[in-house]
């Protein structure tokens, strides 16, 4: 439209000029005179055509103006769609990165445990007892050392010198099991996931009664100070066997969140 309204402009432009120009060329004399003066009106009619043109350029500028700022505002829509994207991507990254590490920790710990083993000589044969099954007998010789400490201590006493005994004669099979069990709760509470009790049920429901009973005196012990806070916080003895616990007094000594919703885990009898 704004081309059709250009055209007209020019071709009235051009029609007035020709047609004074030829108008007057058919006059003579004071005709001529009084025809100049008369034309006058032509230069009007110039200077406001020539307004018009600089309104048209106003109006066109005015209209490229409004097509950048469309522009400029789809660039920023497309950016901010880029970014959400990146950032969705980044998350999904970091969430695999998490799992990956997670179940490698986690099959981990099972390697170091399936390699915990006792050799022992049952009628002059050599009987071997690897992985979950050595953990019964670890509980029989805890239960050992404590009934081998002076009965006239008390509970909190006998277990101090019967868990120093105990770890001093299995502390190397133990040691690094323990550990790997603190690195993977650290791993998943330090993470930035949101359903960290999700990834800690995961590995709690990996353990036997008896891992739990052995994680339970652990965590009471100077071995275990850094690994208790993590027990209490994520209810890690909720599946304890509280009735094979021998020395019952010492579940006070744990912050009742470590139970979670086992009540007779931290009940005492």
């Amino acid at each position: 439209m704004k081309w059709v309204f250009l055209f007209i402009a020019i071709v009235c432009v051009g029609g007035i000029v020709v047609f004074n120009w030829y108008y007057g060329s058919q006059l003579d004399g004071e005709a001529k005179g009084l025809f100049g003066d008369q034309f006058g009106m032509s230069n009007a009619i110039f200077s406001g055509l020539a307004f018009t043109g600089v309104l048209f350029a106003i109006l066109q500028q005015r209209d490229e103006i409004k097509i950048a700022k469309e522009e400029l505002s789809r660039t920023k829509e497309m950016l901010v769609q880029q970014k959400e994207s990146l950032d969705l991507q980044n998350e999904e990254t970091k969430f695999q990165i998490f799992e990956n590490t997670f179940f490698q920790l986690l099959n981990f710990l099972q390697d170091i445990t399936n390699q915990i083993d006792f050799h022992r000589q049952v009628n002059g044969s050599t009987v071997v007892t690897s992985g979950k099954d050595v953990f019964p007998i670890l509980n029989s010789r805890l239960d050992g050392c404590f009934l081998r400490v002076q009965l006239n201590l008390s509970e909190e006493d006998i277990f101090v010198k019967g868990y120093d005994d105990f770890y001093n004669s299995n502390g190397g099979e133990l040691t690094h099991y323990f550990s790997v069990i603190r690195n993977l709760i650290e791993f998943v509470d330090q993470s930035a996931i949101e359903k960290k009790e999700f990834y800690i049920r995961f590995v709690r429901d990996q353990f036997s009664n008896d891992e739990v009973s052995l994680l339970f005196h652990h965590g009471m012990s100077s071995y275990g100070q850094k690994l208790k806070p993590l027990l209490e916080k994520y209810a890690f003895l909720e599946n304890l066997n509280g009735q094979k616990i021998r020395l019952q007094s010492l579940k006070k000594n744990y912050d009742f969140r470590a139970y979670g919703e086992n009540a007779e885990a931290r009940s005492i009898q």
